[in-house]
């Protein structure tokens, strides 16, 4: 009711105020002195506001601007009253009569009485009323004394002023910075801060160059204190903006209990923008620090970006999960996991600041049924972001490329191959009469993606050819690859025996790759080309169904096109400088039995089109001295 009948006060007063008037004395002739231009300036004193027949409350410094409008007449204005930490607005009088009376003190040059009764307008919750309104007062020797009554439905709001002429206006910093502060806050207990979370903030004109800070519902590791309100926070110009400072003792409530807390407040505001500091000192725990920034024209932020997700301490992840195209997240279990596994994932998500997300961080999801969707909202609750994250199945192998031994040919070393349980080999023997090539076909590179990694180059192999033609290729595009290598001299690209036997169903393949292409191109017939366009890699992934396992496989020849393939999948690239991970999902065109026997390859060549040296004159291969490096590549298979 006490706000209610404070609101009143916001209305405009139309008054016409009659009042009676004599001069300071007896003698002859009238009055002539315009009073109202006399009385005109700017009173700044105490205001108590009281309700009914309640004392008044502490007085505040306020001011009254008197504006003189005609012959006796003034406009009094009091600007940007509050009370209690509540904005009331501007309260005007208009048409003020101004009339001298009979000077009490011989000192006074002058004493002016209004007085007079009237009515007012107001909007009571929405609801207009009309209120009586009475104003008294005196203005002598540049002091006044005023008080105003409005009656509301038979209840008063009794306010007095009493104050003094100041020759200019003076500033009041504490109106500069009035209003709501919507923005971001973080506490720290100890040495752990959380957050940010939103926060609003409240800076009530209190007096004069000080205001009342208040915030609701602060809580600090899931213990709430409600509302903090702090009085006599003084406010001082400083630069182009101003600062705030401000400690005592606020009455809070900690788990229903009452409580004391010490707060100090310190902070700078520029431009409708702080910057606080508080320090909350709560018994029995310590200092809670509160950083909070925030402005009163707040604009939340659109971002709704899903930074990471992961399954912190899960055994039974292998790969946690990752993005190629900022918006689809796969990961990979561990190649004991079963379908069961997949229901009690827990991710730890961070998204956008002040963004939130569902399914929410730290809650149990079931991916056991598919892909499920995670909705990011921004801060400013319209904006949002899906993202998919799957399970692309089990690692069921990993190449890390970290141990390599020597090869050799008819007993002769070629270079190095891959140490790997998973049957990896190269074209290194392909290219044995290559000796004066400046890098082997390929070989390790200590520069890999984690640790080191595997080198595929594609050798100018035109003074060879020349020479061989029906054994050599003009260009010796690299490969690495899971089979082996048996050199076919009759055959050379049924020397690539690619696949190894495989038990499980492959789903995908990843890993980390980066690519320089050559500088000149080349053709089947050794001719160099300058208008051919750029090199690029290929990465290939495919199953395939035998019967005979020791004899059955696919080479450079038919490894993409075989009637026997049920599963593939291939990446091309051009220039990649920096290490980006790949994804090739096996799309299956044949059924797949489990009962049947499969092989499954991985093929990496420096020149996806390396292998066409015996298609048709002109046939384009690839660059001399393009490089590819990959690492890391992982299998997954189905449940």
């Amino acid at each position: 009711m006490r706000k209610i009948l404070l609101a009143s006060l916001v209305a405009v007063f139309t008054l016409g105020l009659m009042s009676s008037c004599s001069k300071d004395d007896d003698g002859p002739g009238p009055d002539l002195t315009d009073y109202a231009a006399k009385i005109a300036g700017i009173f700044k004193g105490d205001m108590t506001v009281a309700l009914g027949e309640a004392q008044p409350g502490a007085p505040t410094t306020e001011k009254i601007y008197v504006t003189r409008t005609g012959e006796n007449k003034v406009t009094m204005e009091i600007k940007n009253f509050t009370y209690e930490g509540m904005s009331l607005g501007n309260i005007e009088i208009k048409d003020v009569a101004v009339a001298a009376t009979k000077a009490t003190d011989a000192s006074a040059a002058y004493k002016c009485a209004v007085t007079g009764k009237g009515s007012v307008s107001i909007n009571l919750n929405g609801v207009p009323l009309t209120a009586d309104v009475e104003v008294s007062g005196t203005v002598a020797n540049d002091k006044a004394d005023i008080k105003i009554v409005v009656d509301a439905a038979g209840l008063k709001v009794n306010v007095g002023f009493a104050g003094d002429k100041i020759g200019a206006d003076t500033p009041d910093y504490a109106l500069d910075i009035a209003g709501t502060y919507t923005g971001k806050m973080i506490v720290t207990v100890g040495d752990t801060p959380v957050g940010p979370t939103k926060q609003e903030i409240v800076f009530a004109r209190q007096n004069e160059n000080v205001v009342q800070m208040s915030m609701e519902d602060f809580s600090f590791g899931g213990a709430s204190l409600g509302k903090i309100v702090l009085s006599d926070v003084n406010v001082a110009k400083k630069d182009a903006g101003y600062t705030v400072a401000g400690e005592g003792d606020v009455k809070v409530s900690l788990g229903g209990n009452p409580l004391t807390v010490k707060v100090t407040l310190e902070g700078t505001v520029e431009d409708k923008a702080t910057e606080l500091v508080m320090t909350i000192n709560v018994p029995g725990v310590g200092d809670v620090k509160a950083e909070f920034t925030g402005a009163i024209e707040y604009v939340p932020s659109d971002l709704a970006e899903l930074l990471s997700i992961e399954f912190a301490d899960n055994a039974k992840v292998a790969v946690q999960p990752a993005t190629t195209d900022g918006k689809n997240y796969t990961f990979a279990m561990t190649a004991d996991a079963t379908a069961d596994d997949l229901k009690g994932l827990v991710p730890t998500i961070v998204v956008s600041e002040m963004a939130t997300v569902v399914p929410a961080s730290n809650k149990t999801v079931d991916f056991s049924q598919g892909a499920v969707d995670f909705v990011v909202t921004a801060e400013d609750g319209t904006t949002t972001a899906t993202y998919t994250v799957s399970c692309i199945g089990k690692q069921t192998s990993l190449a890390s490329f970290e141990e390599w031994e020597e090869e050799k040919l008819w007993g002769s070393p070629v270079g190095m191959r891959p140490v790997l349980s998973s049957g990896w080999a190269t074209s290194n023997s392909a290219a044995v009469v290559l000796q004066d090539a400046p890098y082997k076909p390929v070989g390790p590179v200590d520069a890999g993606y984690k640790g080191k990694g595997a080198q595929i180059y594609s050798i100018d192999a035109r003074t060879y050819y020349e020479a061989l033609p029906t054994m050599v290729p003009a260009l010796a595009a690299g490969s690495l690859f899971i089979g082996e290598f048996k050199l076919n001299m009759t055959n050379t690209l049924a020397s690539t025996r690619f696949g190894a036997l495989c038990d499980t169903k492959p789903t995908f393949v990843s890993g980390y790759y980066k690519y320089a292409p050559g500088d000149s191109m080349i053709n089947n017939i050794g001719e160099a080309l300058k208008d051919a366009g750029t090199d690029e890699c290929s990465i290939v992934a495919v199953l395939y169904e035998v019967e005979n396992e020791e004899d059955e496989t696919l080479d450079g020849s038919n490894v993409l096109n075989d009637s026997r393939i049920v599963a593939s999948a291939i990446m091309t690239s051009g220039e990649q400088k920096d290490f980006k991970q790949f994804g090739l999902e096996l799309n299956y065109t044949g059924e797949y039995n489990p009962a049947n026997k499969y092989k499954f390859a991985i093929v990496c060549s420096s020149s996806k089109n390396g292998s066409g040296y015996k298609g048709p004159e002109g046939t384009v291969l690839g660059a001399r001295g393009s490089m590819l490096i990959v690492d890391e590549i992982s299998v997954y298979s189905a449940f």
